[in-house]
């Protein structure tokens, strides 16, 4: 048997609480699928518990009138969420929008469009 590095030892011991934490909020993630190894590259801390908590806020496993589940899909829903950090999201205002939209525009206007 191979011994394992100290870091090697930490980085699975790291994955672990990545996967008891998601389990915790009841969502499930198979180890050796592709999403779960995408899931590893994000910090448990600084991304992966706010995304948590962002799922709580947004629904989680709650349902709406009809019985169905107000997130269909807690796995890719988590891992959209750690792609775009929508724990993030911020409300804008009209002076805000006018503000962005002024940079959205000069940012993808041609500099010799008349």
């Amino acid at each position: 048997m191979d011994r394992w590095s100290k870091e090697e030892y930490e980085e699975l011991e790291r994955q672990h609480s990545i996967l008891h934490l998601c389990a915790e909020y009841g969502i499930y993630f198979n180890p050796s699928n592709k999403n779960t190894q995408e899931l590893f590259l994000h910090s448990l801390e600084e991304e992966i518990k706010p995304a948590l908590e962002y799922f709580v806020k947004k629904g989680g496993h709650e349902t709406n009138s009809k019985g169905e589940p107000i997130i269909k899909h807690p796995n890719g829903f988590l891992i959209g969420c750690l792609r775009e950090s929508w724990w993030e999201e911020k409300r804008f205002g009209l002076s805000e929008f006018l503000i962005a939209m002024s940079t959205f525009m000069q940012n993808r206007v041609p500099k010799n469009y008349e």
